[in-house]
């Protein structure tokens, strides 16, 4: 996929994580602070996988991009390969650096507020890298199950029935549709949640009627 429709399809995953978090930690009001933080943290990490291109090829030139790409080809890797599309790799990162983050808030130089900015950041980064990974599955060439794989994994094939499942055709632009059309409709679902939650709206509604 390219990157405007990772960016689209991450769009929603930050939504889904700003809800689940709510749903946990029942954040209150600062759910709209985090509807708005968690998307863009969320593009931010669908980026990431492809920092795996050629440094001339990557529109988001910055000296992590620049470390990653290089690291990535220096170690014999090149675009989709297990380094960053991989979901061993991505998802054993996260449990990592979570437990990580979980030992270094044992001390108690940090406030309760710095924990909840990290944890807030580390998910809404991995939220896009496994946003991007899912939807370069629904791209006939697919990602690695893990880094022992011999083959890729996706959920549609290369070509069926004359329809062509790469970047760049008919499938993606159609795929890329759909991701604004759902972002659109959860960008609602998350605006009116916290009333919802509250119990607001069920008493307008009862007012009213």
């Amino acid at each position: 996929m390219s990157g405007k429709t990772h960016a689209q399809f991450a769009i929603g995953f930050g939504y889904a994580v700003a809800l689940m978090l709510d749903n946990f930690f029942s954040i209150g009001l600062n759910f709209y602070l985090l509807i708005l933080l968690m998307p863009l943290l969320s593009m931010r990490g669908a980026k990431f996988p492809d920092y795996d291109h050629h440094w001339k090829s990557i529109s988001d030139r910055t000296a992590i991009s620049w470390c990653v790409s290089k690291f990535i080809h220096l170690t014999g890797g090149s675009h989709r390969s297990k380094h960053t599309h991989s979901w061993d790799i991505c998802l054993v990162s996260l449990a990592l650096l979570w437990l990580g983050t979980e030992k270094l808030f044992e001390y108690q130089i940090f406030s309760a507020l710095d924990r909840g900015i990290a944890f807030t950041m580390l998910l809404g980064f991995y939220s896009g890298w496994i946003s991007h990974l899912i939807s370069d599955m629904f791209n006939g060439d697919g990602v690695w199950p893990t880094v022992f794989a011999r083959h890729k994994v996706a959920f549609v094939p290369k070509k069926l029935f004359g329809i062509k499942f790469n970047t760049g055709g008919a499938w993606e632009r159609f795929f890329y549709k759909m991701s604004v059309f759902i972002n659109r409709v959860l960008g609602v679902v998350v605006l009116i949640y916290p009333i919802f939650k509250s119990g607001l709206l069920e008493q307008l509604i009862n007012k009213w009627l």
